[in-house]
């Protein structure tokens, strides 16, 4: 059985698992409290692209310390290749700091 700080590998199967078993345990555990945590349902879309294409794209959960996001997250399925959404958080990143004019909080 292999097993991490949060839960059993084998409970990780979907990206709806991982945010579930995983990533809600381990934000809890990094000390987060419910006002520093903004979810897909309250994150603001912002346009991102990767070449000429552009989308309109918010991550699954943004981390914020003293009010300002300091962390994005994006939950995949274990089945994906991470690198293929490199481009979606890191846009989403850049998008989310320029809001912040003077400072790069993420």
């Amino acid at each position: 059985m292999v097993k991490n700080m949060c839960c059993e590998k084998k409970w990780l199967v979907t990206e709806d698992s991982v945010e579930k078993f995983f990533l809600d345990r381990l934000i809890q555990e990094l000390g987060f409290k419910d006002e520093e945590i903004k979810t897909k349902i309250s994150i603001s879309n912002l346009v991102i692209g990767k070449g000429s294409k552009k989308n309109n794209y918010k991550p699954d959960y943004v981390l914020y310390k003293n009010k300002l996001p300091v962390l994005v997250i994006d939950a995949k399925s274990p089945k994906e290749d991470v690198k293929e959404y490199l481009f979606q958080t890191s846009g989403y990143t850049l998008a989310l700091n320029q809001t912040f004019k003077g400072n790069d909080p993420i």
